[in-house]
């Protein structure tokens, strides 16, 4: 009877352990610091990096493609607002909504831009 019990308990427990989510590469594994510690600053293109590859790993982040003013080159690192006029995103912060970081380069003609999207996103002063 009590392995009975024991084998309900752990049928009972298998849908919670099929939701738990994998493991999400932290700081200290990507870049052998954590961010804040004294004499470590990541670039933004080992930002962007880790930020994919933590796309790839979770169901709570996304890096997505979006559309841009097309004659706009954007660098990694660039913050980004919605021009809800024109249905696009610039690098333009009067007056329009922070909406996230470039994650990837975008070149003059190019139509999208790969971002980090985010309202927590700080706005240059």
């Amino acid at each position: 009877m009590r392995h009975f019990v024991r084998l309900i308990a752990i049928i009972a427990g298998l849908p919670f352990a099929a939701l738990a989510q994998a493991p999400i590469t932290t700081p200290r594994e990507e870049f052998g610091q954590n961010f804040g510690d004294d004499y470590f600053l990541a670039n933004y293109q080992q930002i962007a990096t880790y930020w994919r590859k933590l796309d790839a790993e979770s169901d709570r982040m996304q890096v997505v493609e979006i559309g841009k003013t097309s004659a706009l080159a954007i660098s990694v690192g660039d913050r980004l607002f919605w021009d809800a006029t024109n249905k696009v995103v610039n690098k333009t912060a009067t007056a329009q909504q922070c909406v996230g970081i470039a994650v990837e380069a975008a070149a003059n003609p190019s139509a999208t831009v790969k971002m980090l999207l985010g309202s927590n996103v700080p706005v240059a002063t």
